[in-house]
């Protein structure tokens, strides 16, 4: 449970959170970290718009993206509890959220990496008659199939990083301060946004 500031030092403001303390210095660094965390993370969950754009060029329809898109929307919401509780009850050296981001976040990384490779892994694999004879009940275009799926898997895992960032915020910010944080969060997600609709996304084409 967070305490509020107390008097340290010379009346400088200690803030803590469960057994962390900071000074202001050490608390503003926090936050840099935090927030700069959450502009990657913005900017990584927006390379997601363009499965979309990948997916119609290789003659997805409208409804098949739908239907893969609907496939994430029923499996990530279960992913969040889930996760958060085994966190939150795993006790071991490494503490209870990194041993979760060590594992998910290099998987998210690969699939999100693997996702514009994902045509030429099917013409590669089709090369084999045992996988030409599968891909023939693919009830879509190969290359689009590929590209949804290895971003539903992209999806899923980020579902595992973003519950336990959530849940981090509050293990490391002190609770006086949270709702400032949350407010700054909020701006660098929305500068990340934008920086990613005016200077990015235009270059997908």
């Amino acid at each position: 449970v967070a305490d509020a500031p107390v008097a340290g030092p010379k009346s400088e403001p200690i803030y803590r959170v469960g057994t962390l303390v900071y000074n202001k210095r050490q608390l503003i660094i926090l936050f840099v970290w935090l927030m700069w965390n959450d502009f990657g993370i913005t900017l990584l969950e927006a390379i997601g718009q363009l499965n979309g754009v990948m997916m119609r060029d290789h003659g997805a329809t409208f409804t098949q993206m739908a239907l893969l898109g609907s496939i994430g929307g029923f499996l990530t919401p279960w992913i969040n509890p889930w996760v958060s509780t085994w966190s939150d009850r795993h006790r071991g050296s490494f503490g209870r959220r990194r041993p979760f981001l060590l594992i998910a976040t290099p998987v998210f990384a690969c699939f999100l990496i693997a996702i514009p490779f994902m045509p030429d892994l099917f013409h590669f694999l089709e090369k084999f008659p045992i996988m030409a004879r599968l891909f023939v009940h693919i009830p879509m275009n190969g290359p689009a199939f590929f590209i949804g799926v290895c971003g539903l898997a992209a999806g899923m895992f980020n579902a595992v990083v973003l519950a336990i960032f959530s849940y981090l915020y509050w293990d490391v910010v002190p609770e006086n301060v949270l709702g400032r944080f949350n407010s700054l969060k909020a701006n660098v997600a929305l500068i990340a946004g934008l920086i990613w609709s005016f200077f990015i996304f235009g270059l997908a084409e």
